[in-house]
């Protein structure tokens, strides 16, 4: 059992003079009651969350976080930038120690060269990885374990079976993963979808298959996609394990796949809401029973969400850890919900506030507010055992509750709320964007999700130190145990006269030295160690002489007290 990373507690002086940020940037709090404490915990220091827009510009005026949404105008900024990728996460322990030094971001060598695909969103399957590219391909292989040391014989920066999907006469859009299989959408606004195969070695039993780690499977994608004609007008689309959603152009929200917990949204129809829990999948797309319009959708792993015009938010599916709030249902005596299976509004502590986003990983789920003047607060729901909801504690089963470190930020010189631009939910972790820089993540970090070189969870959020460069961070992703940062990629360093100069002087002060050490030394003969007889000797006479000094010394004495009594008889006569 790894302990907890507590790094706002144990570092209040480096709260008192900012927080470090992604590319370089400080975040600080408090920066109008410049003479506040700092000595009490992070949670008191949090209560102004006052940033200065201005302070960042200053500070950093040719590097600045750009993480906003997918909009269309983020994607034509995609289209436009070249983008270095960096990826980490999916670790595992080689050795039994407590080294971890390698889990950090790595950057993807496979497209990071100058005639390399340009890479805009990344995306994580339980088995694979993929990069949606600006020419509508995707570049797919599979997964990569991290190992927490670095090892000589693995190269972490590139992948070499990797392979490219496309769709003839169609440019890719967006995608998502469920267990086994790969859903796209185009430009046309249409959903196909890839089939991954997967099996064990020859040699392996089928009973085996609950006993086996996932990386001893043996996976292959099939060739030829399959277009789901029943999906038109798709706008959106989110999955999770073994489900699948879509939101068309009238904000009609469509299902299909598993439906044991109730993810595709349909009436209960005397299913049980507590377990044992019936099987049961759906072949082909299905309305989900909303009573409105969906604005944006979003999915866990066996959960999701709706969000309407009007701000409000819908949950169905699993809730076995309250991930769906409804802690009264959940623990009601007699009639327990464990599972929804159609949609149900979400009001717990959002009540006034307007929903803006939300998003869900295993067992939890983060959801973003924003009030009548406009300021930005987020809330967790669901399992916290390993810090996933950020709400500075562990606790088992958590309703809705705000994470005070990530909510009510504003810039002080403009009295303007800062704006939350990305929010993505791994299996028990999540990150979380500003749109002045801030980068936030929090939660489980056993295969190194967090990328800060450590296994401890953290259960407060908390600013990811900047890459080995100071970058503009385009997009983020987390999904299962990976995260993926998409940056735009720096130009090469211009030589300027003055840095061949100071390059020269240096070269030739390093011939001059060489020079000097070459010049041949004058060889000494070195003399051998005197005999014991001869070292006696000289001690002798060393001793002899003292003897005479000392006799000497005596003589002079006694001649001195000769002449002072001679003088002292004087003076009496």
């Amino acid at each position: 059992m790894y302990t907890s990373f507590r790094s706002w507690k144990s570092a209040a002086s480096r709260l008192k003079a900012g927080l470090i940020l992604s590319s370089g940037f400080v975040l600080h709090q408090k920066m109008i009651k410049e003479e506040a404490s700092y000595s009490h915990c992070h949670r008191d220091l949090f209560k102004t969350n006052l940033i200065s827009k201005n302070f960042f510009s200053s500070m950093f005026p040719n590097y600045s976080l750009k993480c906003h949404a997918l909009s269309q105008k983020q994607r034509e900024v995609l289209m436009k930038t070249p983008t270095d990728v960096y990826v980490w996460g999916n670790g595992q322990q080689v050795e039994m120690s407590f080294d971890y030094s390698n889990f950090f971001p790595k950057k993807l060598r496979n497209f990071s060269e100058k005639d390399s695909p340009q890479i805009i969103i990344a995306k994580f399957g339980e088995f694979h990885e993929a990069y949606l590219d600006k020419e509508g391909k995707i570049h797919i292989c599979k997964k990569h374990r991290l190992a927490s040391m670095k090892l000589k014989e693995v190269d972490d920066t590139y992948r070499d079976d990797m392979k490219q999907l496309e769709i003839k006469n169609r440019k890719i859009m967006d995608m998502t993963f469920t267990r086994n299989r790969l859903f796209v959408l185009t430009n046309k606004k249409e959903v196909y979808v890839w089939k991954i195969n997967f099996e064990l070695p020859e040699g392996r039993e089928d009973d085996d298959i609950f006993n086996s780690d996932i990386n001893e499977f043996l996976t292959s994608i099939e060739l030829t996609p399959v277009h789901i004609k029943e999906l038109i007008n798709i706008e959106e689309i989110a999955s999770g394990t073994d489900h699948f959603i879509a939101r068309d152009s009238d904000g009609t929200v469509w299902a299909m796949g598993d439906d044991t917990f109730g993810q595709c949204g349909q009436a209960t129809a005397g299913r049980p809401e507590i377990p044992p829990f019936k099987e049961r999948r759906i072949g082909k797309p299905v309305k989900v029973l909303l009573p409105s319009k969906a604005a944006s959708i979003s999915s866990g792993f066996r959960h999701c969400f709706a969000i309407n015009e009007s701000g409000e938010l819908y949950g169905w599916g699993y809730n076995n850890q309250q991930q769906l709030s409804h802690s009264e249902e959940f623990a009601h005596e007699v009639s327990q919900k464990h599972v929804i299976f159609e949609p149900l509004k979400i009001t717990r502590d959002l009540e006034s506030k307007r929903v803006v986003k939300a998003d869900g990983g295993k067992d939890f789920s983060i959801i973003v507010t924003k009030d009548r003047k406009d300021v930005q607060e987020v809330f967790a729901t669901g399992n916290n055992l390993r810090g996933q909801l950020g709400i500075n504690r562990i606790s088992h089963l958590q309703d809705i509750e705000r994470i005070e470190d990530a909510s009510g930020f504003v810039d002080h010189l403009k009295r303007a709320p800062l704006t939350i631009s990305n929010l993505s939910c791994g299996r028990r972790h999540s990150i979380l964007t500003f749109d002045y820089g801030a980068f936030f993540i929090w939660g489980d970090n056993e295969k190194g999700q967090l990328g800060n070189k450590k296994r401890q969870f953290c259960e407060s959020p908390y600013p990811v130190g900047k890459f080995e460069e100071k970058h503009n961070v385009l997009n983020v992703e987390a999904d299962f145990d990976n995260c993926a940062v998409i940056v735009e990629r720096l130009p090469d360093k211009i030589k300027d006269k003055d840095d061949e100069d100071k390059k020269s002087k240096r070269s030739k002060s390093k011939r001059q030295a060489k020079k000097i050490q070459d010049i041949p030394q004058p060889i000494v003969k070195e003399l051998p160690p005197p005999s014991l007889t001869q070292r006696i000797k000289d001690r002798r006479q060393e001793l002899e002489k003292m003897k005479k000094n000392q006799e000497s010394l005596r003589k002079r004495d006694e001649e001195g007290d000769i002449e002072e009594k001679e003088e002292t008889q004087e003076k009496k006569e």
